[in-house]
C-alpha cells in the first residue's frame, strides 16, 4: 500500500487511534473470541497497518505522540509472540501480546504518552523510533517466521493530521472537523 491524498476523515480530533478509523467508508465492529490462533497461520493482509501518526505536532488536547496502528482483520485472536515492526529496515520486536478479532494495538515509544479509543490497546516499544520520519517511510509487521504480515510506505506527513485506512484500503489524512 501507498499512502496517497484522498477523502479526509470526519474524526472530532483529527486521529483515531485505538478504533476504528473515521471516513465514510466500511466500519468494521468489534469482536472477542477466545481461543488465539497460531500466529504462524496468518496470511499477508490478516495483521495491517491502519494508522500512522509521523508529525503529532500541533494535536488539540491530546498528547504529540508518533504511533503506528496495526488491526487484526481476523474473526479470531492472535498471539503476537516474536512478531516485529520494522521502520525503514530496523527491527523492533512487539511485546507478547493477544490480539483479539478486529482489536486495534498502538505501538509508539516506550515513556511517551498515548491516549486510546474504545477497542485498542497500547503496546509502548523501547526502540520505537523516536521521530517517525515526515517525509514517508517503509513500514512493515512481521510473524514470528519472519514473513510480511503488511508493508506499506506512508507519505509525506501533514502536522497533526494521520495517514489512516479506510475499509476500501485508501490511504487518506485524518481531519479535525472542528
Amino acid at each position: 500500500n501507498t499512502g496517497g491524498e484522498g477523502d479526509l476523515s470526519k474524526g472530532p480530533r483529527g486521529d483515531t487511534p485505538g478504533s476504528v478509523n473515521s471516513s465514510e467508508g466500511t466500519t468494521l465492529p468489534p469482536t472477542k473470541p477466545e481461543n488465539p490462533a497460531n500466529s504462524d497461520s496468518c496470511s499477508f493482509g490478516d495483521i495491517i497497518i491502519n494508522e500512522v501518526m509521523a508529525n503529532p505536532v500541533g494535536l488539540a488536547g491530546l498528547p504529540e505522540t508518533e504511533y503506528v496502528e496495526i488491526y487484526n482483520t481476523l474473526d479470531s485472536t492472535i498471539r503476537l509472540k516474536e512478531w516485529s515492526f520494522i521502520y525503514d529496515g530496523k527491527k523492533t520486536v512487539i511485546p507478547d501480546t493477544l490480539l483479539h478479532a478486529t482489536q486495534y494495538a498502538v505501538l509508539f515509544r516506550e515513556g511517551r504518552d498515548i491516549y486510546l479509543e474504545q477497542n485498542g490497546i497500547e503496546l509502548p516499544l523501547s526502540r520505537f523510533p523516536s521521530n517517525l520520519a515526515n517525509t514517508g517511510k517503509i513500514l512493515q509487521i512481521k510473524n514470528s517466521s519472519g514473513m510480511v504480515n503488511d508493508s506499506i510506505t506512508y507519505a509525506t506527513a501533514k502536522a497533526a493530521r494521520s495517514w489512516d485506512l479506510d475499509g476500501a484500503g485508501n490511504w487518506y489524512f485524518s481531519h479535525d472537523a472542528k
